[in-house]
Parts: C-alpha cells; structure tokens; sequence
C-alpha cells in the first residue's frame, strides 16, 4: 500500500516521518493544516507512472524490501498552489516498485535498504513533456564483519567494544577514522554491518564507559584483570595490524583471542587547571587510549584515578578548554607490579605560532632587481592548516588566522606532533622551512611544551603549470573526481576537484612528477593515497608538471572506478 499525502506549505519548516520501514508516511506543514489528506494523484486530472527495479549490484539479484521515497516541494494541490508532497513503499520480491497517479512536478528520488549503500536521483521531471521514468537501480552492497572474542581458556567475553576503524592515508602519522563499535553480546560475538570506504581496520578495546567528573574523592573496586586494546589479526601494535579490504554481498570473520593480565590503578593529581571546565583524561600506549571509560577526575581536589591499567609504557595526557584556549599537561608513566600512587600533571597553556609569507621572483609578479613586489600582486595570504598527529580532547586541524598582508598566526597550539598543511590562496608553495626543517620534504612540525615555536616561513611561487582535461565513462563525459597525487613528498597535493559534464582543471600546481586518478561516487580519505587507489582496482595517469606551461590527460571510469 502506498500513501501519498500533501499540505499547504505556510510553515517554517516540514516534519516527516517514516515508521516501520517506510509503509506510513506522514508529511505535516509546521503551523499549518493538512489539505489534499489521503492520496493527492487520486485528484489529479492526469496522472504518471514511476518504475523502479531495484538490484544487487554484485549479484545482479532483485533487492527485496527496499524502501524507495520521493519527495517533491512544488506539487500543486487542488486549489492550484505548490507544496510539498512526499510517497513511499517497499519493492516487492522482484526488487519491483511501481507507483501510479503521480502528479506533474520535479521528484527527488531515495532507496536504501540495511546493508546496501543508499541511492539517490535529484529533480527527476514528470509531466507531459517528460518520459515516464523507468529506473534500473542496482545497490552496492556494504562490507559486514563478525567475529567471536574469548579469552585465552576459550571462555566467551562479554561486553567489551569492538571497533572498525579506517586509515586515513594521507596523515602522515596515520591517524585511524572510528567509523563502527559494537559490543560482544554474552557469547562474546559481534556484527559491524553497513561499512563502506575500505580497507578496514578492527580494533577490540575494554568495557566502555563516560569518564566520570567525580565530586568527591570517592573510591572505586578495581577489575582484577584487562588487556590492551587488540587489532585484527592478534597484534597490540596498529602498524602491525592487517586492512580487511570491502567484501560486498559477504561477511568477513575476525575472531580474537584476549590474553587477561593483571590490573592496576594509577592515582595522582593535577596542577595548574581550571575548576569549572570539563578536563579530559587520555592515558596512551602507542596511539590507542587505554583510559577511555576507565577514568575518574575531582574537579575540586584535582584528584584523578585511572582503574584497569596492565603493566606497560604510557603517556598520560590532560586537555581542557579555557574559554577560547587550552591548555594540556603531559607525563610519562611506567607500569609494572603495583598501582602507582602520587603522580603529579602540571597544565600549560598553548602557544602562538607566527606564519611569514614572502613571494617568490616569478611570473613578472616580482621586481626582479628592486625585490619588490608590484604593485599588481596577489595578497600574501594561506590556508595553513596543523594536523595533530593524535587529537587530544578531539581537536580537529588548527587554522592560521590573518595579521596582515603576508603575516598569519595559529593560534593556541599544545604541545605535540603536527603536520603542516599549506595551500595558498594565488600561487603555490615554493618552501616552506620552520627552525630549519623543509616542511615540504619533512611535513611533521614538532611544538614542545612551554616552548616557543620558531615561526613557520613560507615562500609562495607564480609560475606554476596548469592540468586540464575530461573524463570518460565509455565515450561519454562523466563527473567524477580527480586527483593529483605528487610522486614524491616535495610538493603539498592540490586539492580534489570535480569534473563536471567531464571536464576539469588544476592551477598553480607546483612544477613535478604527479599521478591523476578519478573515481566517481563520494570523495573520502578513503580514497586518499596511492595504496587505496591500488586496493580500489583505479589506475592512475603519470603526468610531469612543468613552470607555466599547461597539461592536458584523459581519464576513464566504468562501474565506479577509474580505467
């Protein structure tokens, strides 16, 4: 059965809500009545048909029980003017949907089923200058992992959270993307459905629970035995860890096995930190948090206990935010055969870093002999970006805010490891050095802790080459979207592009060797860096970029995926 109803849109906004998987519908004008109730085709002096056969793109198999929405925003009522309307019903066991009595207007069209990655069409036109539509979907089925984790006796472990993570290649530290947790039911078993963007990485970590912002100095039972966090196929170590690649339409099984160790409790208390802000607590071993869940901090006495702990090296990490700053503090700990007692954490606030940008002689921009720049020249200015190497407190990439003409500032930056990001807005970056390091060969920036940071300087060029060129799936102009990867780490990579009607362009692109690769569907760090292309079947096209000179390349796609 499909219901079909419309309102007279005077509202703000419109509410719709879809109950057991799509077979009600119900579209309410805020502040308005329902008009047209029931099915508004039923009215329509004429009417058009819509067909969907829907299929698994792998098996080629009808996809049952797909549910398949549209929505539209100018479907005229009975009294002439535009709503919205809205319809909805599931494909029957053919993967079939057939809907009647639609009434003339632009549909936006949506199918999704548990599983299977979601499909859409934007402004599909009905009416009598438009062919009935008559769609042909096939869904792409998402990646499913299960698996069992028991204990080194074969015992089932319960409750504990299991986690598929992403590589997010092009972080120079890489940084892993939580995507899906879970926890083992109480056989110790687990499903992480609906995943997509592989390869992937799984990640089973102890009991989680919200760290707790103590009001007093209460304590807590410890649990006589833990484990560190465990990567698929049995390794402590995530660069040892093995990617389990997209497998649509099939499951993947990852078992684990626990090896149970004594616990301990670390206690001790911070200095320096304010009282009425919320304080994060971290205790790392390698990049994986062990304190998540396992934490308890006073405010007041600034008391802080960290319960579980097995013996090991870690670094424990506080961060909090101070109004528009931070501040962090950071000490080393060694675990061996008994609680530690007594550690002390003293909070420092971060630092400014001061961002020089100078142009290059190039492209005429320049007074070659003066060493001046005309008066014609581009602003100074940079996205310059920091990314953490690990986020404390899930900080995201810090940004340089403008001073003046050529002089920008990060403000704010903790103590640690970063890489540095430059894209400037005319040109490219010819050098960019800090204390002496080429951050283009070398893009990791190291602050220390309450440490001034020698400034970052940087040096942007005019002269560089321009890439142009189409993509074809079949002989046809396709969208899709492209990269330009450099071969070697002295260039930063231009940012993607989309390739519209088949045609796109880079420019400014730094002089050097590069591979273009295109792809269509959603652009993702998953498709961030020559491994993941390779893993993706996408080849890519080398290219040499030469000093204003221009480059032209074609690029094919066919199912998704570049020829």
């Amino acid at each position: 059965m499909v219901e079909v109803v419309t309102s007279k849109f005077k509202a703000r906004g419109l509410l719709t809500e879809y109950r057991g998987f799509g077979r009600v519908v119900l579209c309410c004008a805020l502040s308005a009545g329902i008009v047209g109730a029931r099915a508004f085709a039923q009215n329509a002096p004429t009417g058009y048909s819509l067909t969907v056969t829907v299929t698994n793109s792998v098996t080629g198999e009808p996809v049952a029980r797909a549910l398949v929405e549209l929505h539209s925003f100018n479907v005229q009522n009975s009294s002439g003017e535009p709503g919205p309307g809205a319809a909805s019903s599931l494909t029957d066991n053919n993967g079939l949907f057939r809907l009647d009595g639609l009434v003339a207007a632009d549909w936006q069209i949506l199918i999704r089923r548990p599983d299977f990655e979601n499909w859409h069409a934007d402004n599909v036109a009905m009416g009598p200058d438009a062919p009935a539509p008559d769609l042909r979907v096939a869904l792409r089925p998402l990646t499913v992992i299960t698996g069992r984790v028991t204990d080194s006796d074969g015992d089932p472990v319960e409750g504990v959270q299991v986690q598929a993570l992403r590589a997010q290649e092009m972080n120079s530290a890489g940084q892993q993307e939580l995507i899906a947790a879970v926890k083992t039911d109480d056989r110790g078993r687990y499903r992480l459905a609906g995943l997509s963007g592989g390869p992937f990485y799984v990640r089973v970590t102890n009991r989680i629970e919200p760290q707790r912002q103590a009001a007093s100095s209460e304590l807590h039972r410890d649990q006589a035995e833990s484990f560190l966090p465990l990567y698929y196929p049995g390794t402590e170590d995530a660069a040892s860890a093995s990617a389990i690649p997209e497998s649509p339409d099939q499951e993947f099984e990852a078992d684990f096995v626990l090896h149970m160790q004594r616990a301990f409790t670390v206690r001790g208390t911070a200095a320096g930190y304010a009282q009425d802000r919320p304080t994060k607590i971290e205790l790392l071993h390698g990049e994986d948090d062990v304190a998540d869940g396992r934490a308890s901090f006073n405010a007041a006495t600034g008391r802080f206990e960290i319960r579980d702990v097995v013996a090991g090296a870690y670094l424990l990490r506080f961060t909090q935010a101070l109004g528009t700053r931070r501040a962090m503090a950071e000490a080393p700990l060694e675990v061996t055969s008994a609680d530690v007692n007594g550690l002390v954490a003293r909070f420092m606030a971060g630092v400014d870093i001061e961002c020089h940008i100078q142009a290059g002689s190039a492209n005429g921009l320049v007074d070659d002999d003066a060493g001046e720049p005309l008066a014609d020249a581009p602003p100074l200015m940079a996205r310059i970006e920091l990314e953490p190497e690990y986020s404390p407190a899930g900080s995201t990439r810090l940004s340089a805010v403008p001073v003046s003409d050529g002089e920008m500032r990060i403000p704010d930056v903790l103590a640690g490891k970063y890489r540095v990001i430059v894209h400037p807005f005319y040109g490219y970056a010819a050098s960019v050095e800090s204390g002496g390091t080429d951050l283009l060969q070398n893009p990791e920036l190291t602050v220390l802790p309450g440490a001034a940071a020698p400034p970052i300087e940087i040096t942007i060029a005019y002269d560089g080459g321009s890439v142009s060129g189409k993509v074809l799936a079949g002989n046809q102009p396709a969208t899709a979207n492209v990269m330009l990867v450099p071969k070697a780490g002295s260039a930063e990579a231009p940012e993607p592009v989309v390739a519209t009607d088949g045609q796109f362009s880079f420019h400014q692109v730094p002089p050097g060797s590069y591979v273009a690769y295109a792809w269509t569907g959603q652009p993702g760090a998953e498709l961030s860096g020559p491994p993941a292309f390779e893993r993706a079947g996408i080849e890519g096209v080398p290219l040499e970029v030469e000093r204003n000179a221009q480059e032209n390349i074609e690029l094919t796609v066919s199912g998704g995926q570049a020829q």
